[in-house]
């Protein structure tokens, strides 16, 4: 009983899930994880509708091939990308609880004690 794993949920969502079979025929060469495709489809999302659409001195074509070559990229970068830890949109979630509640405050820190100004 005592070299028996116990099963734990939080480990198990930790794990990423690679994706190489798209159908029964058709699959990538190499398998990649989930969350570089959310990832970029978000990033393109953000992308395509702000910044790309007020450029309208580029081509539309342009401005196709540089938003899915910078999502890629950034979701590339993003799935192995694991500050303290977590995952990067708990990470954004955890340090935007963070500043809302500590560091909107003005004053300094000292040693892990923050002091108000004018104190």
């Amino acid at each position: 009983m005592k070299d028996k794993r116990l099963f734990t949920f939080k480990r198990s969502f930790e794990q990423p899930v690679w994706i190489q079979k798209i159908t029964e025929r058709w699959s990538l060469n190499n398998a990649k994880k989930f969350s570089t495709y959310a990832y970029a489809v978000g990033v393109f999302m953000v992308l395509w509708l702000f910044p790309f659409q007020f450029l309208t001195l580029i081509p539309m074509n342009w401005r196709l091939a540089a938003s899915g070559f910078l999502s890629w990229s950034v979701g590339l970068a993003f799935s192995d990308f694991r500050p303290d830890g977590k995952s990067f949109p708990v990470f954004l979630w955890d340090y935007g609880k963070t500043y809302f509640i500590y560091f909107r405050k003005k004053g300094y820190w000292v040693k892990g004690v923050h002091h108000r100004e004018g104190e």
